[in-house]
């Protein structure tokens, strides 16, 4: 073989690379949809202090903080929480937001669902401060989907309601029969 025949099969072979990697490179890194994909919003729930005792005393009663953020590069729009108690919901104002802003609220007997009335910008963070009690569950979502969950385990609504806040755990017996 040549000089020239091999010069001539090298550039072929790499035309033909390049053919087939111009439309998946086009794909991934051109196509809008793809990144606004990869740039969606993604909404991170957290406990402010996931091992805080919950005692049942109104001196020792802290508010139940939990932090919404943002980690997606695009804002989080027509944001859902819906959060559910295991016992009847506490009174209207059981909780509020920081940084405040406007929201609807709709409640049923256990459930809240609320739709915030603002996007929530790209790391930016909202806290939901509970004053009368913790949600057994507590769900977040975005309008493309993106939910997150917080299962407390909590069964009842709290100190500041009269009662005790009990998690949700089952203990092993230690009857015998």
């Amino acid at each position: 073989m040549t000089k020239a025949e091999k010069i001539t099969i090298s550039i072929s072979a790499i035309a033909v690379l390049i053919s087939i990697a111009t439309p998946i490179a086009t794909y991934l890194w051109l196509d809008p949809k793809v990144k606004e994909f990869n740039e969606r919003a993604r909404l991170q729930v957290t406990v402010d202090d996931p091992n805080k005792d919950l005692d049942s005393s109104m001196s020792s009663w802290d508010p139940y903080k939990i932090n919404i953020l943002n980690i997606g590069k695009l804002p989080a729009k027509d944001i859902q929480i819906v959060i559910r108690f295991k016992t009847e919901l506490p009174a209207f104002d059981y909780f509020e937001f920081d940084p405040p802003l406007q929201y609807e609220i709709h409640s049923t007997a256990h459930e809240s669902f609320i739709t915030l009335k603002r996007p929530l910008a790209s790391q930016d963070s909202l806290n939901m401060i509970f004053y009368r009690g913790v949600p057994s569950l507590l769900t977040v979502s975005t309008d493309t989907g993106e939910t997150s969950t917080i299962n407390t385990g909590y069964e009842s609504i709290g100190p500041a309601e009269g009662k005790e806040i009990k998690p949700n755990k089952k203990v092993k017996s230690t009857k015998k029969p």
